[in-house]
């Protein structure tokens, strides 16, 4: 629980930065944070977003596969500069890659995947 609280401002940040990107789909957006007595963030409230969890389609989803619509979205957050994210702590799998500049080979890797996965 008391991690949790300490993720939430993080949550916050990022969800802000998201709100400003151009991104090709919908991203919720922060309304506001909610404080304890204290001040603390114990709390988001976050704006809701239509549609559905890609886990209740079977099969494609407006004729793309799953894999596909979760590519394309890990496609353009990949686009994204990681300067923008530095409230965020480096996950040791993925840091590495990104610091050697292989970002763009981990979005073509992704998009060809999807080209070539018929299923979920």
């Amino acid at each position: 629980m008391e991690e949790s609280l300490e993720l939430l401002p993080r949550e916050a940040e990022t969800l802000r930065y998201l709100a400003k990107c151009d991104l090709s789909y919908p991203v919720p957006k922060l309304v506001c944070t909610v404080a304890d007595d204290r001040g603390r963030i114990n709390g988001l409230i976050e704006s809701r977003l239509e549609g559905a969890p890609l886990s209740r389609f079977e099969g494609a989803v407006n004729g793309r596969s799953r894999f596909e619509v979760i590519a394309d979205a890990a496609a353009w957050i990949l686009q994204l500069p990681i300067s923008e994210f530095t409230h965020l702590a480096p996950c040791a799998d993925s840091a590495s890659p990104c610091a050697r500049g292989s970002r763009s080979v981990r979005i073509v890797t992704v998009g060809r995947m999807a080209d070539h996965c018929d299923s979920p």
